[in-house]
């Protein structure tokens, strides 16, 4: 026998959460995951408490970002997030390897821009249109630049 309980159904005495339980519960942990990583970074010398601390906040936005999709989708009805596949993550992880695995020899300069142009692409679906291949690729230069930016200029970090 099941019960639906709002989101979320009991079976033979086992808890299924439902989506918007799911989002919220993981939302939360990531709330609760970024306030430790912040917290443990007052540890740390103050310009080396920087980096963690600014990777904290980032995380617990996203965190609390989730929950409040989560409870907004309740609302609205739009229960389903479209447009990821297992396609995407086949590209995405060995493209990231390849990136790890290239960037000291070849150069941020040339393997950041190829990879954010090549992610970026994929993501939008593939386009095929002149627009879309130079739209892919400006994101890929802008967004290196961006990265180099932040981390060598503000944060004083060498990339390799």
């Amino acid at each position: 026998m099941t019960t639906k309980i709002e989101s979320e159904s009991v079976s033979a005495g086992r808890w299924h959460l439902g989506r918007r339980a799911r989002d919220i519960l993981s939302g939360a942990v990531v709330t609760l995951f970024a306030v430790v990583i912040y917290l443990q970074a007052g540890g740390l010398p103050k310009g080396a408490a920087s980096f963690p601390r600014g990777i904290a906040i980032v995380l617990g936005l996203s965190g609390l970002l989730l929950i409040l999709r989560s409870l907004r989708m309740a609302r609205t009805g739009k229960a389903e997030v479209s447009g990821y596949s297992w396609k995407l993550f086949a590209i995405a992880v060995p493209l990231w390897c390849a990136t790890v695995w290239l960037i000291r020899p070849l150069d941020f300069f040339i393997v950041a821009p190829v990879f954010m142009a090549i992610l970026s692409w994929v993501m939008s679906g593939v386009p095929r249109t002149a627009v879309g291949v130079l739209r892919a690729v400006a994101f890929g230069i802008v967004m290196s630049a961006g990265i180099w930016a932040v981390f060598v200029q503000v944060l004083g970090v060498s990339l390799p």
